[in-house]
């Protein structure tokens, strides 16, 4: 007997009374079929009561068809007000006979329903069920959380196992996750080659995230010729698919007139649609231009909005600074100005930090650092030549890829009146650049200044 509801052909009168003679003798098939019957008013009046009461009596019997489609009876319930515990339960008990769809739909309801909490376990359960059966997207899912440690423990290698048999069957996600580990070599050996090769299948699928990597592949110059047009080109991609970090990013090349003709209003309407996205690094952005009236009127009060709306959206910056808000005596543009040269200064300490790693583990034959090739001596009022016989200034630089001084921060200082001419003194130097694999680069250096 045929169960499939768009198979039945016709004399319907026929299939009603062969299945209720069947169920009589507690067939869970028979049972199923009236239950489908009564769903869509074939042989019967249209009855979603009834078609319920024979699905579960074949649900009892373990029947998944009937247990799944008491499941989208309840999520969905076009009589009343859906009972989503109530289908979730008719799901699992689906899954665990090996109902595919049931599987798939329980994974929708943990992705799509704000109203559901799942349990780790039971989440975890589910995908791994539909994993194993081959769907695409529950791989996808899996290798995801063994990548970042969601609901299991981290593990790079079990993301690429999982990664690899969703990619065989194109899934989007995981051709650019995978993409991305070649690139980064997480799990895997690095492989530029192979992350361009599952990036670019991605991008033609449509991943935003794809495009907005490849965009950082041709920008950097990894495993391919630097292109800055052609990066600009996936950025724009990714920024038109409404990918938030590609919005801000884009909105830096407007701003600055990289690879486009400088467009500031263009600029600022990318900055505000990464930031409408809750994108924590846009808002705190946003609420810097109003701070200051890059692009907009200064508005105190549009600064402090965007500003609390990055917190909310995880901005750990913006948190300092809404902490020292909170807790100064002194008046707001003058705490504002103070947070800004202390994370200024710690952002350059951090990157010079990093540099310094990085030249470690590569060997100083591949790295240079930055060098004076000319030198202005500070001038000293007489004040200070008659009151200090000696000190010393402790400065880092951060040097430009042509070699001039774009940021200076005091480090150590021995006397505060020696601060002021040394800067003014040592703005004024040049340097041969930082050299990084024979190529000019931003660097680093700390220079201390004696007087003696």
């Amino acid at each position: 007997m045929i169960t499939v509801p768009e198979k039945f052909k016709e004399n319907y009168d026929r299939v009603l009374i062969w299945n209720k003679d069947q169920a009589i003798s507690k067939n869970k098939i028979a049972y199923y079929n009236l239950g489908v019957l009564h769903s869509i008013g074939r042989g019967v009046q249209q009855n979603h009561k009834k078609a319920v009461y024979w699905w579960e009596k074949a649900a009892k019997l373990n029947h998944p068809i009937a247990l799944w489609r008491l499941g989208l009876y309840y999520e969905k319930n076009p009589t009343g007000k859906r009972k989503l515990n109530k289908a979730i339960a008719y799901y699992e008990q689906a899954a665990a006979l090996g109902y595919r769809p049931a599987i798939e739909q329980l994974i929708k309801i943990l992705e799509t329903d704000k109203g559901f909490e799942a349990e780790t376990e039971k989440a975890l359960s589910w995908n791994r069920q539909a994993a194993i059966q081959g769907d695409a997207k529950a791989q996808s899912n899996l290798g995801f959380w063994y990548e970042s440690g969601i609901n299991i423990e981290q593990d790079f290698n079990q993301a690429i196992h999982w990664y690899k048999y969703a990619a065989e069957q194109k899934d989007t996600r995981a051709l650019t996750l995978l993409g991305r580990a070649y690139i980064l070599g997480r799990g895997v050996k690095a492989d530029y080659e192979k992350g361009l090769k599952f990036l670019t299948e991605a991008s033609e699928q449509g991943s935003s995230l794809a495009k907005y990597l490849l965009g950082h592949i041709y920008k950097k110059g990894l495993g391919v010729e630097i292109d800055e047009n052609l990066a600009f080109t996936y950025y724009h991609e990714a920024s038109n698919l409404g990918y938030a970090q590609a919005q801000l990013l884009l909105s830096e090349y407007y701003f600055l007139g990289l690879a486009i003709d400088q467009d500031i209003e263009k600029a600022l309407e990318l900055l505000r649609a990464s930031a409408t996205q809750n994108y924590h690094r846009a808002e705190m952005r946003l609420a810097h231009w109003y701070y200051k009236g890059i692009a907009v009127n200064q508005d105190d009060e549009q600064f402090y909005y965007w500003l609390a709306r990055s917190v909310e959206h995880g901005s750990r910056v913006g948190e300092g600074l809404l902490t020292a808000l909170d807790q100064t005596t002194d008046d707001m543009h003058t705490t504002v100005d103070n947070f800004w040269k202390r994370a200024q200064y710690y952002s350059n300490k951090k990157d010079y930090l990093k540099q310094q790693r990085e030249d470690y583990v590569k060997g100083s034959i591949k790295y240079k650092p930055p060098r004076p090739i000319a030198v202005t001596e500070p001038e000293l009022p007489q004040y200070i030549l008659d009151n200090i016989t000696e000190g010393r200034v402790l400065l880092m630089l951060q040097i430009s890829k042509r070699g001039y001084v774009t940021n200076i921060e005091v480090e150590e200082s021995t006397h505060e009146e020696l601060e002021k001419p040394t800067l003014r003194a040592v703005k004024k130097w040049r340097f041969a650049p930082s050299l990084r694999e024979g190529k000019p680069t931003k660097g680093f250096v700390r220079i201390p200044i004696i007087y003696n």
